[in-house]
């Protein structure tokens, strides 16, 4: 018998059919594996921050694990010819009450609805991240104490420069909801 023809007696198929059908289980496993390392980082994406004590920082993730999920994709998910591969990439903060409030509170472009404050933790928890990522942290300290000195109805003398005036019973709604989302007081 020829090799590549010969029938194995256990399966009744040539050893040639026998490598075409390896080489789909490789495939499949490598497919298998890549839909596990997906499924990895979505439940990374969907986890909860534990809740932290009392004024002790809490922690957010911004994103998802490092990882090569899809190739020419913008950020938005848009398909774009030409554009370079984009990862995800873990962001990990630790950040106060203080911060937490002042993200929420005075990152431009990010407005948190009244209904949004009083029940809904992931848009809370996705104004956070978009607030983290669009804004300057090493910059954060001053605007922090500001926005606990509002939330403490003891406002500085004057705010940080270019902080727009935000209305007390949103700075208090803002502050709860921090609150039940992540645990930490001011």
């Amino acid at each position: 018998m020829e090799q590549g023809t010969a029938q194995d007696a256990g399966l009744g198929i040539t050893r040639s059919e026998l490598g075409v059908l390896l080489d789909h289980l490789r495939e499949i496993r490598k497919s298998i594996s890549g839909m596990e390392r997906r499924i990895d980082a979505l439940e990374s994406a969907a986890r909860i921050p534990a809740v932290s004590k009392a004024g002790q920082p809490g922690t957010v993730v911004a994103s998802g694990p490092v990882g090569r999920l899809v190739d020419n994709v913008d950020v938005l998910g848009d398909p774009e010819p030409g554009a370079p591969t984009r990862v995800t990439v873990d962001v990990c903060s630790h950040l106060s009450f203080g911060e937490l409030l002042a993200l929420l509170l005075f990152t431009p472009g990010l407005n948190l609805l009244w209904s949004e404050l009083e029940d809904d933790d992931v848009a809370v928890r996705e104004g956070v991240s978009f607030a983290v990522l669009a804004n300057d942290l090493l910059a954060l300290d001053d605007r922090a104490d500001y926005a606990v000195s509002l939330y403490r109805r003891r406002p500085q003398a004057c705010a940080p420069a270019g902080l727009p005036e935000v209305d007390p019973t949103y700075v208090y709604c803002v502050g709860q909801a921090i609150q039940r989302v992540y645990g930490v007081t001011a």
